[in-house]
């Protein structure tokens, strides 16, 4: 294990060159807290620096895999009519080709052209050069090229880890004499804080990928857990299930929001304290709950049955404040309780909910991931209703990998933020295991290309990203493209 882990560093960094639980007596107000209402997650904005030149060939930085498709895109007021792959130790010529020209929506005024030397399977490192527009960064071909992505992901969500800090108690910005430990989970921005909706969408990611793909996460990623025959990717999602419990309040089963740097009375600088109870953060943490319980069921019955205990508290608490519950957040929490039990209870309001909207598109994360919870669920649900929920599902992917194969990059120009890129291509991976298609597969890779070099700047724009979602669904994603190559080369 100690070679494999040190192969892989060795190898991304070549490529950088080519608690105790606490039971608050304290009086909440329990407020309503929209559904629409973006995460930290989703206010993430990322600004990049722009170069000073374009490049003209843009390449993915961390590589191809060795027997798939292999393109580079070109971007130039004139294309050439040939490119060839060279050698990037001996700068000999390895392979020759075509240059094809790409329709493109872009208005910059180039034209758009594709290098494709999927032909070309020789492991080693290379660059492709062609006349008018030079040459591009160097990059590998190698076998299995995106476990790397996987490994470096993981490695990137554990070290978001609140291992030694938090070790005093903090206060609530609602009454500062009152305090709770909030030890532990993953630090969701600067300075120690820690959101739960965040949170609960990250693990809600993890346990979707590892139910649709369980044999594509394993147990040796070399971290303190590995050996304890529990899929790693389900001992990092445990550890924040650990904190979120931390976070519901014992007498109401509500939960609260976040520990987030206030302006707090008597104090110059920002402190970190913790937020009231949100009709939001409790139905998240109802659905994560009672999802996580169903998925580590298996492996640890202490902590599953714990999970779903705090959910059951959870989904009281929202029926004994259903007058301020918006319906999303009780068709959101209903869909996993449902899944976890298959009590009628919960599907009598699902069905209440889809009567209305089963047909209707996605206008938020929460009807979305529902929706794709009720899919995926095998007893009891309405035939018709999951009819419409695909389609609707379905439509919502075609445009998105239409609107790529028009641009020039492969991905939907209209989605600016990596945060965003990254949902799409894992709302990829979700429709390729419901309805499994090729072209599902080859947008993901896109928009993974895209985001680690085959973009305008030639930058792997998800190094810009420090978030517990985006890495969730970064793993998720290269997980199941991995999973994808190894299933190929174990059919030959």
């Amino acid at each position: 294990m100690k070679k494999r882990i040190v192969a892989i560093l060795l190898c991304l960094a070549l490529l950088t060159g080519c608690g105790k639980e606490v039971k608050i007596q304290e009086k909440t107000t329990f407020v309503k807290e929209l559904s629409g209402k973006t995460s930290m997650l989703s206010e993430a904005k990322i600004d990049y620096e722009v170069p000073g030149a374009y490049p003209g060939i843009c390449v993915d930085l961390n590589g191809y895999e060795l027997n798939k498709t292999k393109e580079a895109i070109l971007a130039g007021e004139n294309l050439p009519a040939v490119f060839v792959v060279k050698d990037a130790n001996t700068h000999e010529e390895v392979f020759r080709g075509s240059v094809k020209r790409k329709p493109s929506m872009e208005e910059d005024g180039k034209l758009t052209g594709v290098a494709d030397f999927s032909d070309f399977s020789t492991a080693g490192c290379y660059y492709i050069e062609a006349e008018l527009l030079g040459k591009s960064k160097s990059f590998f071909i190698r076998e299995f090229v995106y476990e790397d992505t996987l490994l470096k992901a993981f490695s990137k969500l554990h070290e978001l880890r609140c291992d030694n800090c938090h070790l005093e108690s903090v206060p609530f910005e609602s009454d500062l004499t009152v305090t709770m430990d909030v030890s532990g989970g993953w630090h969701t921005a600067e300075g120690g804080q820690k959101d739960v909706v965040e949170a609960c969408l990250s693990v809600m990611d993890l346990c979707t990928a590892y139910e649709f793909y369980p044999s594509a996460f394993t147990d040796d990623y070399g971290y303190e857990f590995s050996g304890n025959k529990i899929p790693d990717i389900l001992d990092e999602a445990a550890f924040e299930i650990e904190w979120l419990l931390k976070m519901q309040n014992q007498e109401t089963g509500g939960v609260y929001t976040s520990v987030s740097l206030q302006n707090l009375p008597g104090e110059r600088e920002k402190k970190l304290a913790v937020g009231g109870e949100t009709t939001r953060a409790t139905a998240y943490f109802c659905a994560c709950l009672a999802k996580f319980s169903m998925d580590y069921k298996q492996f640890d019955q202490g902590l599953s049955q714990r999970a779903f205990q705090a959910a059951s508290k959870a989904w009281k608490c929202l029926e004994a404040n259903k007058d301020i519950v918006t319906s999303d957040q009780m068709y959101r929490a209903a869909a996993e309780m449902f899944k976890a039990t298959g009590n009628g209870v919960y599907n009598q309001i699902i069905l209440d909910y889809l009567k209305l909207n089963a047909g209707a598109a996605y206008d938020g994360r929460a009807t979305l991931d529902a929706a794709i919870t009720y899919l995926s669920t095998s007893r009891g649900t309405n035939r018709t209703y999951c009819a419409l929920l695909m389609n609707s599902f379905k439509a919502r992917i075609k445009a998105k990998s239409d609107a790529g194969d028009k641009a020039r990059f492969g991905i939907d120009p209209e989605t600016t933020e990596v945060v965003d890129q990254l949902r799409n291509a894992y709302e990829m991976m979700l429709c390729d295991y419901i309805d499994n298609s090729k072209e599902y597969e080859e947008s993901e890779e896109d928009y993974i290309h895209y985001l680690l070099g085959r973009n305008a700047f030639s930058e792997k724009y998800i190094e810009s990203v420090n978030s517990p979602n985006a890495y969730a669904e970064l793993i998720a994603v290269a997980a199941k493209l991995n999973k994808s190559v190894k299933d190929k080369k174990g059919k030959k």
